[in-house]
């Protein structure tokens, strides 16, 4: 793994919840596009698995898979922050060669972040799983911002997010 690409990933971890549970570069993994690791949280909770994969289109805006106490969450991430109208509950329409479009509601979480509920990120994963490219349109105050994502393989990355999140009876 490159310099910067352990930076972009330390960078998404700290952006994803804090310095004092962020994973050191040497904990993080590459399986294709993907960057991953495994962290503690500092309660002693169940580790959370985590994968990002850049977008094409600008190094600053990820894709980041969290799965943390048996739910994954799908972010948006940008390593400085969204645009200011990002605070407003957002529409993103995911797009792959696999499936139909999907939209779905997602909020931001903080100027840099905007994430998908669990329930709905548990239903659209296949998208993830079983598609080469993912294309994510934003909405901005009327313009639209797309992002490609690049999501094979994958099959090491997203091991810990499907078996510790994925796999489980509900």
């Amino acid at each position: 793994m490159t310099r910067s690409g352990r930076l972009a990933l330390a960078t998404v971890a700290v952006i994803a919840g804090g310095c004092a549970a962020m994973a050191r570069a040497s904990e993080m993994g590459r399986d294709g596009p993907w960057m991953f690791t495994e962290r503690t949280n500092d309660d002693g909770s169940a580790p959370q698995q985590m994968a990002a994969t850049p977008s094409a289109e600008d190094n600053d805006v990820w894709l980041l898979l969290v799965c943390n106490s048996a739910e994954v969450t799908a972010s948006l991430m940008h390593s400085t922050a969204f645009s200011p109208n990002a605070a407003a509950p957002r529409t993103l329409t995911l797009r792959s060669a696999n499936f139909p479009a999907v939209t779905v509601k997602a909020r931001a979480v903080q100027p840099n972040q905007v994430s998908i509920d669990a329930a709905t990120t548990r239903h659209i994963f296949p998208l993830v799983t079983e598609s080469d490219r993912l294309t994510v349109s934003i909405d901005d105050a009327g313009a639209a911002h797309s992002y490609t994502f690049s999501l094979q393989p994958h099959r090491v990355a997203l091991t810990g997010i499907v078996e510790h999140c994925l796999n489980q009876d509900r």
